[in-house]
């Protein structure tokens, strides 16, 4: 509603405004009266009020010298002049003062509320008008904006076609922003790869994290551009004054990554990984920054998730593997090599617990190591359908995180693929082996034992302990287990089982005793290994 103001000394005309002037049916608001002009200023001036409707003749300060004086206050407000003077002096001087309506006393009810109608219609259509140019307004920033970030995009990804255009536009769209000093960072969502689009829903996390992130950006400075890489990978660009040392610099960065990261898991529960580049002269430098930036991020694999990355963290590391890793690395593959299955996990163990433990091996490094033992794996035991194909087990790779999921998920793969290759070279065992083998595949429901196997072919427990561990490189108890648990996974995948019915399923009466032994075996409990496989499938 429109606020207005009447001024007149005759109480009696401001009592009839008051009661025969249907303000609210008019979109108006009567918010106060005054009896003469000073009173009159003052109300307009602490209301903020739409409309004056004023008399000329009024003590102290009359209805001309009220007109202009308002205009010095609120250039905008709408009057009305009602009064008893027809002299075309005051209507002229009315008009000069902008004065939108001139009515003579007596008027009616109907004169003042037409009057009053049109003044909300200007009202209106001046309201609208502003809302239209502050749109435009805000469409142009806007698109400005999106500019910009598409500029400065372009610069980061080596884009760039006509560096002098590209120079003249960001000028253009923000005079100064070449005399500033940038550092890019990237900022990575932890543990959002094994999540679907659908579970949790994965979209709303990625839009939340993204205002804090932007937030947390732009709190420092307004100028800071946060620019989306893919759904899980932000690069945010940070303007500084020329002007500024090193050390101011290298603390603010700091202090904005942590700010983030530690905004983004009190509000999504989801961890930040953080890296940032050198701080670079200008702009058109950026690239430089984003691809130290970069190389640093590839090392979260050794630092870690939830970790601030800077850049010279990463100039510490030796490129070259040491000789511990390349002496674990030399027994895991004879292993592999070997076929020997318990031996190769014990490597297996070792060698990614030695290069868990950071700054020991290159990123590079970690990766092709990792190809190597796996497609090794694939040819020796020829298990294709398990592993993939080489195109596939680098995407893999790439994907992890962590050294500790590559370890995780190696060790499955070989777990798998040698107890696969293992059986299907039974051919090539004693008679003896073949048939505890396939005793164990056809029995591993029951209660079964060593002493079983024994009465079923006549050989003493000793020897068949000695056989089996001589010719297959494990014990018949630990392939047992192993056998179980490969087959726990396969129900573990289908939820209509339950966890103690699964227990009775792979031979074991309580399921307190196979969640020990399961999570011995594989590192996760039942429970945990199902959550981790729904979020994978």
């Amino acid at each position: 509603m429109y606020k207005v103001i009447l001024a007149d000394d005759d109480e009696f005309v401001l009592e009839g405004f008051k009661r025969k002037i249907d303000w609210v049916n008019l979109g108006l608001e009567l918010v106060g009266t005054a009896s003469d002009g000073l009173e009159a200023i003052k109300l307009v001036k602490e209301l903020d009020s739409h409309i004056l409707i004023t008399d000329i003749r009024m003590p102290i300060m009359d209805g001309i010298m009220l007109i202009e004086s308002l205009r010095k206050v609120n250039s905008e407000i709408k009057v009305i002049i009602i009064s008893g003077y027809s002299e075309f002096e005051y209507a002229q001087k009315a008009v000069k003062l902008k004065a939108m309506e001139y009515l003579l006393k007596p008027t009616s009810k109907e004169d003042v509320e037409n009057a009053l109608k049109k003044l909300v219609e200007v009202l209106n259509q001046e309201n609208y008008e502003e809302l239209q140019k502050e749109q435009i307004l805000l469409e142009n920033r806007e698109n400005m904006d999106i500019v910009f970030k598409h500029l400065v995009l372009s610069i980061l990804e080596d884009s760039i076609e006509d560096s002098n255009h590209l120079f003249i536009k960001l000028t253009q769209i923000k005079p100064g922003i070449m005399k500033g000093k940038v550092v890019v960072s990237l900022v990575e969502i932890d543990n959002l790869k094994g999540i679907s689009m659908e579970s949790l829903d994965k979209g709303k996390i990625i839009s939340d994290l993204y205002k804090i992130i932007e937030t947390s950006a732009q709190k420092s400075n307004d100028k800071n551009l946060v620019l989306k890489l893919n759904e899980n990978r932000f690069a945010i660009v940070m303007f500084f004054d020329e002007k500024l040392g090193f050390n101011f610099i290298n603390n603010k960065v700091i202090w904005v990554l942590h700010n983030l990261m530690n905004s983004a898991e009190i509000i999504t529960h989801f961890s930040i990984t953080a890296t940032y580049g050198p701080i670079v002269e200008n702009v058109l430098d950026a690239r430089r920054s984003f691809i130290e930036a970069f190389e640093a991020l590839k090392h979260k694999l050794l630092f870690g998730k939830k970790s601030l990355i800077k850049y010279t963290d990463i100039n510490k590391i030796d490129n070259s593997a040491d000789e511990i890793c390349l002496e674990n690395e030399k027994k895991l593959v004879q292993a592999i090599e070997r076929l020997q299955y318990e031996q190769t996990l014990k490597c297996v163990d070792e060698f990614y617990a030695y290069l868990a433990k950071g700054n020991k091996c290159s990123y590079p490094y970690i990766l092709s190591v990792s190809f190597k033992l796996l497609t090794l794996a694939k040819k020796l035991t020829q298990q294709e359908n398990s592993i993939g194909n080489e195109f596939l087990i680098w995407e893999q790779l790439n994907s992890f995180e962590t050294v500790e999921e590559i370890h995780k998920w190696l060790r499955d793969v070989l777990n798998t693929v040698m107890l696969e290759a293992l059986n299907k070279n039974n051919n090539n065992y004693s008679s003896a082996v073949n048939f505890m083998v396939d005793y164990i595949q056809k029995n591993y429901v029951r209660n079964i034992t060593l002493r079983d196997i024994s009465n079923e072919i006549f050989l003493s427990e000793n020897y068949l302990t000695t056989l089996f561990k001589k010719e297959m490189g494990i014990t018949f108890k630990k392939y047992l287990i192993n056998t179980r648990m490969e087959k726990a996974k396969l129900l573990l995948a289908d939820p209509k089982y339950k966890i103690f019915e699964i227990a009775n399923l792979v031979g074991y009466e309580s399921e307190e005793y196979f969640s020990n032994i399961f999570k011995e075996s594989v590192g996760l409990t039942p429970k945990g290994f199902r959550n981790n496989t729904a979020f994978n499938i």
